[in-house]
């Protein structure tokens, strides 16, 4: 010892001495001098602690060592097999003996992960967060895709459409589900529902709209639902008469009317009364999350007999599968078809279990892909834990040395080794609920708005059980290997050598670096994905949508049928709105249409150019529809290509005209001229002349297609439901409470709502794939910051080990500078491994990676940035990371370092 020792520490090795008589004389003759070293270094580590640290280790070791000593002897000699009742040992079963070793184990794995509290607690918050992700998605993928609708016997639930021969899914008019409700067999309960915002007024509120769903008295039989307040529809309630009633949601009962009793009250609803009769449960909102109202079918807007477009639900009678109830609803299609060939003969019906509805094979595919990659935040995490274990295994080299010299087995000390990693895994697993169940808060409350208004999603026994199995794989993952490394010992080099290393060199550290390795190639992986699917984001966020979207505000209203009974008014209306808002200082311009784009309001008919009949064999395609004012294509900078606008001219009572897009001129009269040409809506025998042709839109999706369109004169196909356009110079929000004081100078019960600027409107369209790309995002940082955690730790730990080795350069003259470029370099070439295995990983799966951009976006962009740039900010931020020990490492004294070994 070269190292000065106090009175304290003298004092301390003598009792040591002394203590050691507990052992075998054999033992002390061969360990005794080697056990006294390594326990005065170990103090003389805690000398910097102060002498509090110094008397917690010194009595940690005594109550330690001497009741382990003298059992050693005692056994040695016999004296339990001599001395003790044979009665005693002869009671106590294998199984006892074995739980009370386990119970044994776990206490000394507490006792010795609260030794080094700093290590547990990272080890702890690591696995927290790695298994606290896994259970958040995998509770949402659960309750999605693999628990039924939070609804009765949701598996007997099922959605009836019609369908033509493109498979289009085609809502369904009134009279033929009529002819569907009465004529089925194979369904017990048929309700049809039509959502659409409906305005409240009266009393001493300000207007509001809310969404509305016009419902018809099978509806909440066919979905098993009954009003916790009240009753729900009558039969013939739903048909046309006086009676008009209302049941509400029990967030809208609570917001508006503040959970006071309101069964039998009058609401008026688009200018109509209407009484209460029921209150929905808490949180029964279907089929969209913020449903306020489930209203008489009858008091839609537009007459029944207009052919208005419903969805029908329904429940399969006991003992009825899928595939009777959709045979017979095909040949009611074909009854219907014979008996109303103006509606074509190539419709049919189609039945689709209601989870359909709302999950398709795209969102599966997006939940798929985010657990994947939380799976691999929670590998980056194993390995994490799985060094600085290796780190806590290295450092009680000695220890495992002195276990095993005094009888313990190998198996032994890896049982003890992996019951500590076993319960560093359990309380993490435990932290880790608790993340979830805030990661689980998020993705609700942020994600698709039908998870949390139609799944269940929330912990169940299957959750728990996934996170007991995720526990487990991953101390498993991150414990066995240290296990086996650390219980591998050789006797004499461990007790004899200076230095506290299990083993050192690159041999002692080649499986540390090969875990950084593996996290940097993981991160790796991950970013470049993340970084994929932004620029394909970007892309799509990019794609020409036809018009102008910028400094444009939007919001809708609807005018009320018994309010504005004539078409006269309603155009009248519509001038008056539009002269008070140009007069809006700093307004350019202001338009309107039925459907603005994105706003998912436009309409459809099936379309016969001119030459083919009504009920002939030809498949009739579905052509978009919209009824726009007259100024609407040079507000919105939708360019003219041929013919004219609309004009003062194109009223009602006039000849009809519509404009058409080329999108459409290109699927009918391919390179033709088509001013003049006439077409016909299936089901109205009236020509309809087409005066122009317009550039195409995306009005729908960034991800579709451009539409073909045929737009009509507002003067001359009335809307009372329209979104309004204003143009302005700068932020259209700023113009928001002027243009809607603007609407009710005109009519001050008229609500609007929707109101955001074009651009938030398409932004509104792509939230999932923004929810999702920022959920990887999310997991691409914590990625990075563990993988830099890692490299950091392991060039730590390098360091740690080369103390002695940098003293003495430093003592003999090497510049600092030149250890720092050193270590650096240490981490640079096991960043430099990870990097190119990653990226070479991705390049490997590059048509997965572009397939994975085109499922979510429509469109892959798989470019040079995508590749660089992730892995730029890797190196970057893990070099930084590197830097810290590095710098440490240079700054080292060369007198404390040599004075230390």
């Amino acid at each position: 010892m070269t190292t000065s020792m106090d009175r304290f520490e003298r004092l301390m090795l003598a009792w040591y001495g002394v203590a050691l008589v507990a052992y075998p004389e054999r033992f002390r003759e061969t360990y005794g001098r080697e056990m006294v070293d390594v326990f005065h270094s170990q103090s003389l580590r805690r000398r910097v602690r102060g002498r509090g640290a110094q008397f917690r280790f010194w009595a940690l070791a005594f109550a330690e060592l001497i009741p382990s000593g003298l059992r050693v002897r005692l056994e040695a000699k016999g004296y339990r097999s001599r001395f003790a009742p044979s009665h005693e040992f002869e009671s106590r079963s294998p199984r006892r003996e074995f739980m009370q070793s386990v119970w044994q184990d776990i206490r000394f794995a507490a006792r010795t992960l609260g030794r080094t509290p700093l290590v547990t607690v990272v080890a702890l918050l690591t696995l927290a967060l790695g298994i606290g992700a896994n259970t958040a998605i995998f509770s949402v993928m659960n309750g999605v895709l693999f628990n039924p609708l939070s609804a009765p016997q949701p598996d007997r639930l099922v959605v009836l459409h019609e369908s033509n021969e493109d498979q289009s899914f085609l809502w369904m008019s009134y009279n033929s589900f009529l002819e569907y409700e009465q004529q089925s067999t194979t369904l017990q309960h048929v309700g049809a529902m039509r959502p659409q915002s409906v305005a409240v007024t009266g009393g001493d509120r300000p207007p509001e709209r809310i969404r509305g769903m016009f419902v018809t008295a099978g509806f909440f039989d066919a979905l098993g639902e009954q009003p916790a307040m009240g009753r729900d529809l009558l039969p013939g309630e739903d048909a046309p008469g006086d009676d008009r009633v209302a049941v509400l949601s029990y967030a809208y009962w609570q917001r508006r009317y503040g959970g006071e009793s309101i069964l039998g009250q009058i609401i008026v609803l688009n200018n109509y009364p209407h009484t209460i009769v029921g209150v929905m449960p808490q949180g029964f909102q279907f089929p969209y999350d913020d449903t306020s109202a489930w209203i008489s079918f009858h008091t839609f807007p537009r007459p029944l007999d207009q052919n208005v477009s419903m969805l029908a639900v329904g429940r399969l009678e006991p003992g009825a599968t899928l595939e009777q109830a959709e045979e017979e609803m095909g040949l009611i299609a074909g009854r219907l078809a014979e008996a109303f060939p103006e509606f074509g003969n190539d419709r049919t019906a189609q039945l689709l279990p209601i989870k359909q509805l709302f999950v398709g094979e795209r969102q599966q595919q997006l939940f798929v892909i985010l657990l994947a990659s939380v799976a691999m935040v929670l590998l980056i995490a194993a390995a994490n834990v799985a060094n600085l274990q290796l780190a806590r295994a290295t450092g009680r080299g000695r220890e495992m040395a002195i276990r095993t010299a005094i009888g313990g087995e190998r198996w032994r000390l890896m049982r003890q080794l992996l019951t500590e990693n076993v319960l560093l895994a359990a309380v993490g697993g435990i932290l880790g609920i608790a993340v979830a169940v805030g990661g689980i808060r998020l993705l609700v409350a942020n994600g698709p708005g039908w998870i949390g208004s139609m799944y269940d999603v929330d912990m169940d026994f299957t959750v728990l059980g996934f996170v007991a199995v995720v526990s487990l794989a991953t101390s498993v993952l991150f414990g066995l290997a240290p296990a086996l490394r650390a219980s591998r010992v050789d006797l004499t080099v461990s007790l004899r050598e200076g230095s506290q290393a299990l083993s050192t060199g690159f041999k002692g550290n080649r499986f540390r670096s090969a875990l950084v390795v593996s996290q940097m190639a993981l991160a790796v992986m991950l970013l470049i994905g993340a970084g994929l699917l932004v620029r394909s984001f970007q892309a799509l966020q990019s794609v020409e949508v036809g018009f102008e979207r910028d400094n444009l505000l939007t919001m809708q209203f609807r005018l009320p049928g018994n309010k504005y009974e004539t078409n006269d008014q309603v155009v009248a209306f519509y001038d008056e709105m539009s002269e008070r808002i140009r007069a809006v200082p700093g307004v350019l311009d202001v338009t309107f249409a039925q459907g603005m784009p994105f706003a998912g309001d436009e309409g459809r008919f099936e379309f016969l150019k001119d030459g083919v009949e009504p009920g002939s064999e030809v498949s009739v395609p579905m052509v978009f529809t919209n009824r726009v004012a007259l100024n609407y294509f040079e507000a919105m900078g939708i360019p003219m290509l041929a013919g004219r606008t609309f004009n003062a001219g194109d009223r009602e009572g006039s000849a009809p005209v519509a404009i058409v897009s080329q999108n459409l001129v290109d699927q009918f009269w391919p390179g033709e001229d088509v001013v003049g040409r006439t077409f016909r809506q299936r089901g109205d025998t009236a020509a309809i002349s087409i005066v122009g042709v317009v550039g195409d839109i995306r009005g729908r999706g960034l991800d579709s297609d451009w539409q073909a369109f045929a737009y009509f004169a507002h003067t001359q196909a009335i809307t009372r439901f329209a979104t309004i356009g204003v143009r302005v110079p700068s932020d259209p929000s700023s113009y928001t409470i002027a243009v809607r004081d603007a609407i009710w100078a005109v009519d001050e019960d008229q609500p609007v709502w929707e109101i955001m600027s074009q651009n938030e409107r398409i932004g509104s369209r792509i939230s999932s794939e923004r929810f999702a790309t920022s959920l990887l995002l999310v997991f691409s940082a914590v990625a990075m910051g563990l993988a830099a955690m890692g490299i950091a730790g392991v060039i730590a730990y390098m360091v740690g080990q080369r103390r002695h080795e940098i003293g003495i350069r430093l003592a003999l003259g090497a510049e600092r500078q030149r250890i720092l470029a050193m270590v650096m370099g240490q981490g640079a070439m096991l960043l430099g491994l990870g990097l190119i295995l990653g990226v070479l990983g991705v390049l490997g799966a590059g048509a997965l990676a572009r397939l994975l951009a085109g499922l979510m976006f429509g469109v892959a962009s798989v470019d040079v940035v995508a590749f660089t740039v992730a892995p730029l900010l890797l190196a970057g931020v893990a070099l930084a990371a590197v830097y810290f020990p590095a710098r440490r490492a240079s700054r080292v004294d060369p007198g404390i370092a040599l004075r230390y070994e």
